[in-house]
Protein backbone atom coordinates (compact mmCIF):
# COMPACT_ATOMS: atom_id res chain seq x y z
CA UNK A 1 0.00 0.00 0.00
CA UNK A 2 1.06 3.48 -0.95
CA UNK A 3 2.88 5.34 1.84
CA UNK A 4 0.04 6.97 4.27
CA UNK A 5 -0.66 10.93 3.46
CA UNK A 6 -2.08 12.43 6.55
CA UNK A 7 -5.49 13.79 6.13
CA UNK A 8 -7.69 15.17 8.64
CA UNK A 9 -9.89 13.14 10.81
CA UNK A 10 -13.23 15.34 10.18
CA UNK A 11 -12.69 14.45 6.55
CA UNK A 12 -11.64 10.65 7.45
CA UNK A 13 -15.05 10.76 8.68
CA UNK A 14 -16.93 12.48 6.40
CA UNK A 15 -16.01 9.77 3.79
CA UNK A 16 -17.21 6.95 5.91
CA UNK A 17 -20.36 9.17 6.73
CA UNK A 18 -20.79 9.73 2.63
CA UNK A 19 -20.24 4.99 2.58
CA UNK A 20 -23.28 5.29 5.15
CA UNK A 21 -25.16 7.71 2.63
CA UNK A 22 -24.63 5.56 -0.49
CA UNK A 23 -25.45 2.66 1.64
CA UNK A 24 -28.69 3.89 3.10
CA UNK A 25 -29.64 5.74 0.14
CA UNK A 26 -29.68 2.65 -2.32
CA UNK A 27 -32.51 0.41 -0.36
CA UNK A 28 -34.55 3.53 0.28
CA UNK A 29 -34.51 4.30 -2.98
CA UNK A 30 -36.05 0.93 -4.02
CA UNK A 31 -38.68 0.93 -1.05
CA UNK A 32 -39.91 4.86 -2.28
CA UNK A 33 -39.66 4.58 -6.19
CA UNK A 34 -40.08 0.64 -6.97
CA UNK A 35 -37.55 1.05 -9.86
CA UNK A 36 -37.42 -2.29 -11.82
CA UNK A 37 -34.18 -4.94 -11.21
CA UNK A 38 -31.88 -3.89 -13.92
CA UNK A 39 -32.04 -0.28 -12.65
CA UNK A 40 -31.44 -1.14 -9.24
CA UNK A 41 -28.80 -3.51 -10.66
CA UNK A 42 -26.79 -0.60 -12.56
CA UNK A 43 -27.70 1.84 -9.74
CA UNK A 44 -26.10 -0.16 -6.58
CA UNK A 45 -23.28 -0.72 -9.15
CA UNK A 46 -22.18 2.46 -9.51
CA UNK A 47 -23.03 3.27 -5.60
CA UNK A 48 -20.39 0.38 -5.14
CA UNK A 49 -17.89 1.46 -7.29
CA UNK A 50 -17.75 5.04 -5.77
CA UNK A 51 -17.68 3.90 -2.27
CA UNK A 52 -14.60 1.55 -2.23
CA UNK A 53 -12.07 4.62 -3.36
CA UNK A 54 -13.68 7.27 -0.75
CA UNK A 55 -12.68 5.03 1.96
CA UNK A 56 -9.12 4.50 0.61
CA UNK A 57 -7.58 6.97 3.30
CA UNK A 58 -9.18 5.52 6.10
CA UNK A 59 -7.84 2.02 5.60
CA UNK A 60 -4.85 3.61 4.73
CA UNK A 61 -4.28 5.28 8.25
CA UNK A 62 -5.70 2.18 9.58
CA UNK A 63 -2.79 0.63 8.53
CA UNK A 64 -0.21 2.69 9.45
CA UNK A 65 -1.19 2.07 12.78
CA UNK A 66 -0.09 -0.89 12.85
CA UNK A 67 2.64 -1.12 10.62
CA UNK A 68 0.82 -2.98 7.72
CA UNK A 69 2.86 -2.49 4.35
CA UNK A 70 0.73 -3.76 0.94
CA UNK A 71 2.25 -3.29 -2.53
CA UNK A 72 -0.31 -5.18 -4.50
CA UNK A 73 -2.59 -4.13 -7.40
CA UNK A 74 -5.75 -2.97 -5.92
CA UNK A 75 -7.57 -2.08 -9.42
CA UNK A 76 -9.69 -5.37 -8.55
CA UNK A 77 -11.05 -3.77 -4.92
CA UNK A 78 -13.49 -1.60 -6.79
CA UNK A 79 -15.48 -3.62 -9.43
CA UNK A 80 -15.58 -6.70 -6.72
CA UNK A 81 -17.35 -3.86 -3.93
CA UNK A 82 -19.40 -3.04 -6.96
CA UNK A 83 -20.22 -6.65 -7.68
CA UNK A 84 -21.65 -7.66 -3.95
CA UNK A 85 -23.52 -4.00 -3.60
CA UNK A 86 -25.29 -4.99 -6.81
CA UNK A 87 -26.10 -8.33 -5.93
CA UNK A 88 -27.23 -7.64 -2.08
CA UNK A 89 -29.58 -4.96 -3.71
CA UNK A 90 -31.31 -6.94 -6.16
CA UNK A 91 -31.20 -10.58 -3.95
CA UNK A 92 -32.15 -8.50 -0.56
CA UNK A 93 -34.17 -6.17 -2.57
CA UNK A 94 -35.98 -3.07 -0.27
CA UNK A 95 -34.78 -4.72 3.53
CA UNK A 96 -33.90 -2.45 6.10
CA UNK A 97 -30.81 -4.67 6.53
CA UNK A 98 -29.33 -4.57 3.26
CA UNK A 99 -27.75 -0.96 4.24
CA UNK A 100 -25.56 -3.04 6.81
CA UNK A 101 -24.65 -5.40 4.72
CA UNK A 102 -23.20 -2.57 2.15
CA UNK A 103 -21.78 -1.00 4.18
CA UNK A 104 -19.63 -4.09 5.65
CA UNK A 105 -19.06 -5.03 2.44
CA UNK A 106 -16.89 -1.96 1.86
CA UNK A 107 -14.86 -2.38 4.36
CA UNK A 108 -14.66 -6.08 4.01
CA UNK A 109 -13.27 -6.08 0.82
CA UNK A 110 -10.51 -3.98 1.96
CA UNK A 111 -9.67 -6.24 4.59
CA UNK A 112 -9.73 -9.65 2.41
CA UNK A 113 -7.46 -7.83 0.06
CA UNK A 114 -5.02 -6.65 3.09
CA UNK A 115 -5.29 -10.14 4.69
CA UNK A 116 -4.55 -12.06 1.39
CA UNK A 117 -1.45 -10.07 0.52
CA UNK A 118 -0.20 -9.27 4.38
CA UNK A 119 -1.89 -12.38 6.39
CA UNK A 120 -3.09 -9.51 8.87
CA UNK A 121 -6.14 -7.72 9.11
CA UNK A 122 -6.24 -4.50 10.88
CA UNK A 123 -8.80 -4.68 13.69
CA UNK A 124 -9.48 -1.04 13.43
CA UNK A 125 -11.50 -2.26 10.55
CA UNK A 126 -13.31 -5.17 11.87
CA UNK A 127 -14.37 -2.67 15.01
CA UNK A 128 -15.39 0.16 13.06
CA UNK A 129 -17.18 -2.07 10.86
CA UNK A 130 -19.05 -4.05 13.99
CA UNK A 131 -19.67 -0.62 15.43
CA UNK A 132 -21.62 1.08 12.02
CA UNK A 133 -23.24 -2.63 10.83
CA UNK A 134 -24.67 -2.59 14.49
CA UNK A 135 -26.07 0.84 14.15
CA UNK A 136 -27.53 0.26 11.05
CA UNK A 137 -29.22 -3.24 12.37
CA UNK A 138 -30.55 -1.29 15.23
CA UNK A 139 -32.38 1.07 12.87
CA UNK A 140 -33.35 -1.85 10.35
CA UNK A 141 -34.79 -3.65 14.00
CA UNK A 142 -36.30 -0.45 14.86
CA UNK A 143 -37.99 0.14 11.39
CA UNK A 144 -39.22 -3.50 10.79
CA UNK A 145 -40.38 -4.05 14.55
CA UNK A 146 -38.32 -6.74 15.00
CA UNK A 147 -35.92 -6.37 18.01
CA UNK A 148 -35.70 -10.40 18.12
CA UNK A 149 -33.45 -10.31 15.11
CA UNK A 150 -30.99 -7.49 17.08
CA UNK A 151 -31.04 -9.49 19.97
CA UNK A 152 -30.07 -12.60 17.41
CA UNK A 153 -27.71 -10.81 15.87
CA UNK A 154 -25.27 -9.53 18.59
CA UNK A 155 -25.55 -12.98 20.30
CA UNK A 156 -24.53 -14.97 17.00
CA UNK A 157 -21.69 -12.50 16.95
CA UNK A 158 -20.56 -12.51 20.43
CA UNK A 159 -21.08 -16.75 20.41
CA UNK A 160 -18.83 -16.64 17.02
CA UNK A 161 -16.21 -14.18 18.29
CA UNK A 162 -15.68 -16.51 22.05
CA UNK A 163 -15.51 -19.64 19.86
CA UNK A 164 -12.23 -18.08 17.55
CA UNK A 165 -10.58 -16.06 20.01
CA UNK A 166 -10.59 -19.33 22.12
CA UNK A 167 -9.30 -20.99 19.32
CA UNK A 168 -6.36 -18.67 18.94
CA UNK A 169 -5.41 -19.00 21.91
CA UNK A 170 -5.23 -22.57 21.50
CA UNK A 171 -3.43 -23.18 18.62
CA UNK A 172 -1.46 -19.96 19.66
CA UNK A 173 -1.55 -18.20 16.23
CA UNK A 174 -2.97 -20.88 14.03
CA UNK A 175 -6.48 -19.03 13.86
CA UNK A 176 -5.43 -15.27 14.25
CA UNK A 177 -7.42 -12.95 16.38
CA UNK A 178 -7.40 -10.63 13.14
CA UNK A 179 -9.59 -13.18 11.74
CA UNK A 180 -11.84 -13.21 15.02
CA UNK A 181 -12.89 -9.98 14.83
CA UNK A 182 -12.82 -10.01 11.28
CA UNK A 183 -16.01 -12.40 11.62
CA UNK A 184 -17.43 -10.39 14.11
CA UNK A 185 -19.54 -7.63 11.39
CA UNK A 186 -20.21 -10.55 9.39
CA UNK A 187 -21.38 -12.30 11.90
CA UNK A 188 -23.49 -9.55 13.15
CA UNK A 189 -25.52 -9.32 9.33
CA UNK A 190 -25.54 -12.81 9.34
CA UNK A 191 -27.51 -13.39 12.56
CA UNK A 192 -30.03 -10.94 11.74
CA UNK A 193 -31.35 -12.62 8.92
CA UNK A 194 -31.24 -16.30 10.41
CA UNK A 195 -29.10 -18.58 12.66
CA UNK A 196 -29.42 -20.88 9.86
CA UNK A 197 -27.24 -18.06 7.77
CA UNK A 198 -24.60 -18.17 10.38
CA UNK A 199 -23.67 -21.78 10.09
CA UNK A 200 -23.93 -21.81 6.10
CA UNK A 201 -21.77 -19.20 6.24
CA UNK A 202 -19.27 -20.58 8.35
CA UNK A 203 -19.10 -23.68 6.70
CA UNK A 204 -18.84 -22.48 2.87
CA UNK A 205 -16.29 -20.48 3.93
CA UNK A 206 -14.38 -23.97 5.41
CA UNK A 207 -15.73 -25.72 2.08
CA UNK A 208 -13.81 -22.72 -0.03
CA UNK A 209 -10.90 -22.95 1.49
CA UNK A 210 -10.05 -27.08 2.34
CA UNK A 211 -9.70 -27.55 -1.20
CA UNK A 212 -7.44 -24.59 -1.86
CA UNK A 213 -5.02 -26.27 1.51
CA UNK A 214 -5.61 -29.44 0.19
CA UNK A 215 -4.00 -28.20 -3.29
CA UNK A 216 -1.53 -26.12 -1.51
CA UNK A 217 -0.16 -29.63 0.55
CA UNK A 218 -0.29 -31.67 -2.83
CA UNK A 219 2.19 -29.30 -4.74
CA UNK A 220 4.62 -29.47 -2.07
CA UNK A 221 3.51 -25.31 -0.70
CA UNK A 222 2.10 -26.64 2.49
CA UNK A 223 4.18 -23.95 4.46
CA UNK A 224 3.14 -20.53 5.92
CA UNK A 225 -0.62 -19.30 6.79
CA UNK A 226 -3.80 -19.18 4.53
CA UNK A 227 -5.39 -16.25 4.67
CA UNK A 228 -8.99 -16.47 5.95
CA UNK A 229 -10.30 -13.22 5.51
CA UNK A 230 -11.47 -13.17 1.77
CA UNK A 231 -13.32 -17.29 2.16
CA UNK A 232 -14.90 -15.88 5.21
CA UNK A 233 -16.31 -12.91 3.42
CA UNK A 234 -16.73 -15.33 -0.04
CA UNK A 235 -18.93 -17.65 2.97
CA UNK A 236 -21.23 -14.80 4.15
CA UNK A 237 -21.99 -14.13 0.32
CA UNK A 238 -23.00 -17.31 -0.31
CA UNK A 239 -25.01 -17.57 3.03
CA UNK A 240 -26.30 -14.42 2.32
CA UNK A 241 -27.34 -14.77 -1.17
CA UNK A 242 -29.54 -18.33 0.19
CA UNK A 243 -28.93 -19.93 -3.74
CA UNK A 244 -29.05 -22.87 -4.12
CA UNK A 245 -27.47 -23.03 -7.94
CA UNK A 246 -24.38 -20.94 -6.01
CA UNK A 247 -24.50 -23.49 -3.31
CA UNK A 248 -23.86 -26.29 -5.87
CA UNK A 249 -21.37 -24.42 -7.55
CA UNK A 250 -19.20 -24.19 -4.13
CA UNK A 251 -19.57 -27.96 -3.68
CA UNK A 252 -19.02 -28.35 -7.33
CA UNK A 253 -15.79 -26.15 -6.89
CA UNK A 254 -14.86 -28.16 -3.54
CA UNK A 255 -14.94 -31.45 -5.33
CA UNK A 256 -13.37 -30.65 -8.67
CA UNK A 257 -10.82 -29.14 -6.54
CA UNK A 258 -10.32 -32.08 -4.22
CA UNK A 259 -10.22 -34.42 -7.59
CA UNK A 260 -7.73 -32.10 -8.84
CA UNK A 261 -5.64 -32.48 -5.98
CA UNK A 262 -6.33 -36.36 -5.84
CA UNK A 263 -4.69 -36.59 -9.23
CA UNK A 264 -1.72 -34.78 -8.69
CA UNK A 265 -1.27 -36.85 -5.92
CA UNK A 266 -1.37 -39.89 -7.05
CA UNK A 267 0.67 -38.83 -9.74
CA UNK A 268 3.69 -37.77 -7.94
CA UNK A 269 3.59 -40.70 -5.60
CA UNK A 270 3.78 -42.87 -9.23
CA UNK A 271 6.26 -40.41 -10.57
CA UNK A 272 8.17 -41.14 -7.30
CA UNK A 273 7.66 -45.01 -6.90
CA UNK A 274 8.74 -45.66 -10.54
CA UNK A 275 12.17 -43.72 -9.83
CA UNK A 276 12.23 -45.57 -6.54
CA UNK A 277 12.33 -48.37 -8.86
CA UNK A 278 14.62 -47.71 -11.68
CA UNK A 279 17.09 -46.74 -9.12
CA UNK A 280 17.40 -50.38 -7.44
CA UNK A 281 17.61 -51.95 -11.46
CA UNK A 282 20.30 -50.07 -11.95
CA UNK A 283 24.04 -51.48 -11.45
CA UNK A 284 25.59 -49.55 -8.35
CA UNK A 285 29.18 -48.52 -9.59
CA UNK A 286 32.03 -49.48 -8.26
CA UNK A 287 34.65 -46.79 -7.38
CA UNK A 288 38.06 -48.02 -8.45
CA UNK A 289 40.65 -49.41 -6.18
CA UNK A 290 43.26 -46.93 -4.61
CA UNK A 291 46.59 -46.36 -6.10
CA UNK A 292 48.12 -47.86 -2.71
CA UNK A 293 45.38 -51.16 -2.92
CA UNK A 294 46.46 -51.81 -6.45
CA UNK A 295 48.44 -55.06 -7.33
CA UNK A 296 51.76 -54.19 -6.45
CA UNK A 297 50.98 -51.25 -4.40
CA UNK A 298 52.26 -50.47 -1.45
CA UNK A 299 49.51 -51.76 0.57
CA UNK A 300 48.27 -54.55 -1.51
CA UNK A 301 48.00 -58.22 -0.58
CA UNK A 302 49.17 -59.23 -4.11
CA UNK A 303 52.77 -58.56 -5.87
CA UNK A 304 53.22 -57.03 -8.73
CA UNK A 305 52.43 -58.75 -12.28
CA UNK A 306 55.74 -57.30 -13.96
Amino acid sequence: MSGYRGSPDRLLAARVLAVLTLAVAVPSAQWWWHPSRPVVLVVAAVAGLVSAPLVTPVVDRWCARVAIVVNAPRWWIAPTNAALWAGGAVVAGPQPYVAAWLTLSTFAVWASWIDLHTHRIPNASSRTSALLVSILLSGAAYITGEPGALVRALTAALVTFGGLFTLATITRGQVGMGDAWFCVPLTLVCGYVAWERVGAALFAALLLMFPVAWLRVTIGRAGGYLAAGPYLLAGTVVALADSPTLSTAVVAVTVLSMLAGVTVLITRLGVGAAARVTRRRLPRAVAPPSPRHRPGGPDSPWPSRR
